[in-house]
């Protein structure tokens, strides 16, 4: 199982999933914030660079959300060295513990995706320590899995993974991690059928 790409496609479906529920918005820039939104979902990068840039968009959408779309639409382009320098910037910020969590958990899954196990350490620590995260048994679960390379959270997965591509391709690595390559092989054909539905689905939402 190509496990580093199955993540990333998933991580990208996630990502383009919750990049709404994680920002603030005033009643008067709903119309605005959905249209920036569309455009990092349908990766039409043109016309998000033209909206972002526009005064009535700095007026009604707070630096830090106008910079938390920046960097999520440079985790959807892959521009590792754009996204170093903007959570670089982020780090200078003074931020709540809410948009800490945005930020960090944005950078936890693009650095497990990289396989770059020194930052997403770091990052799952940060996590941890922000008394707003409120993800704990996942974090765990992903840093167990992926970073650890265990099996501890097999059996309530497989009990939870109906449905959810994510999930699945968490079973099919914990089986790998086991050193079961039949279910391995199983889950990982499940979680890409799955992942291919949910993009379809999402597809047609955007229509």
């Amino acid at each position: 199982m190509e496990t580093d790409k199955l993540i990333t496609i998933l991580f990208v479906v996630a990502l383009v999933i919750s990049i709404g529920s994680e920002i603030y918005r005033r009643r008067a820039g709903k119309t605005l914030s959905n249209k920036l939104l569309e455009a990092l979902y349908t990766e039409k990068f043109d016309v998000f660079d033209q909206l972002i840039a526009e005064k009535r968009t700095q007026r009604l959408i707070s630096l830090f959300n106008r910079k938390f779309l920046l960097l999520n639409k440079s985790l959807l382009k892959g521009d590792h060295h754009q996204v170093m320098d903007q959570l670089q910037e982020f780090e200078k910020e003074t931020m709540s513990d809410v948009q800490k969590v945005a930020v960090h958990s944005k950078a936890f899954y693009y650095f497990l995706s990289c396989g770059d196990k020194k930052n997403t350490t770091k990052y799952y620590k940060l996590l941890k320590e922000n008394k707003a995260f409120k993800d704990e048994k996942d974090l765990e679960r992903i840093y167990d899995t992926y970073i650890l390379k265990g099996c501890r959270y097999l059996e309530e997965t497989k009990e939870e993974a109906e449905g959810d591509p994510f999930l699945l391709a968490m079973v099919a690595d914990m089986y790998s991690n086991r050193g079961d390559r039949e279910n391995m092989q199983k889950y990982a054909d499940m979680a890409r059928e799955c992942a291919e539905v949910q993009v379809q689905a999402q597809k047609r939402e955007s229509k």
